[in-house]
């Protein structure tokens, strides 16, 4: 299992090893965990067509949206689209003004606190790299390889 930050993950994303990225914004984005909030990041890459018995929300006709078939109408944009209209619709998904400063405050530090998490990353992977014998660092060489 390979467990890594979200920068890793919009990296992933943007090289095309990922197609969706779903991620809290509390601990990371935010730094203080003083609001809640959520991102989804679709980069379009994913063919839904081809599973389109598994995913008929949107495939198929969506008569709340007068018989909109999201993946002929939006093509690449179609699973963003349905989330952001369905969500919004149904369940309010939009954060609060405050949540939003707050998280815009925080925001302005993602620079330096992720800085200071990949050196304490690493300093843990040197400290276990001379004290432990197996090797179960994959994913902190990796980065020290870049």
């Amino acid at each position: 299992m390979t467990i890594h930050s979200q920068h890793q993950s919009s990296v992933d994303l943007l090289n095309g090893e990922q197609t969706l990225l779903l991620t809290q914004l509390q601990k990371y984005m935010n730094g203080s965990a003083n609001s809640v909030g959520g991102v989804v990041v679709d980069s379009g890459n994913f063919d839904w067509t081809q599973y389109s018995e598994k995913y008929p929300g949107l495939t198929t006709p969506d008569e709340t949206y007068h018989g909109t078939i999201y993946t002929e109408s939006f093509g690449k944009g179609a699973y963003i689209t349905k989330m952001t209209t369905n969500l919004m619709r149904d369940l309010g998904s939009i954060p609060s003004p405050q949540n939003s400063f707050y998280l815009g405050v925080g925001l302005e530090t993602l620079h330096l606190r992720m800085e200071r998490h990949f050196q304490n990353a690493l300093a843990i992977a040197q400290h276990l790299e001379k004290n432990i014998q197996k090797n179960s660092l994959g994913f902190i060489l990796r980065i020290r390889k870049r």
